[in-house]
């Protein structure tokens, strides 16, 4: 994928993962993938699309979190066009 936050932090305030023609695959989070008390904030106008790839992407497209004491949050952003067996946007 895009971008995996295990266990740390990452903050995006802006800019795109992912373009039309120009997808991250990974069986969980095209786009990204929190996990394991992961922190992941995006706000600013972000755009996650076009991630994921239908039959290698089984969750979260866009963004899929997994894991006790994961968090994400979310402000003005786009989250369109992922796909994924299940969640395709989150």
């Amino acid at each position: 994928g895009g971008v995996c936050v295990n266990g740390g932090t990452f903050v995006m305030t802006g800019g795109t993962i992912g373009e039309n023609g120009l997808s991250n695959v990974a069986t969980y989070g095209g786009g990204v993938a929190v996990i394991n008390g992961g922190s992941f904030t995006v706000s600013g106008n972000s755009v996650i699309a076009y991630n994921g790839k239908q039959g290698t992407t089984i969750d979260g497209g866009g963004i899929y979190s997994h894991g006790t004491g994961t968090k994400i949050t979310i402000d003005n952003v786009t989250v369109s066009n992922n796909t994924a067996g299940h969640g395709a946007g989150i």
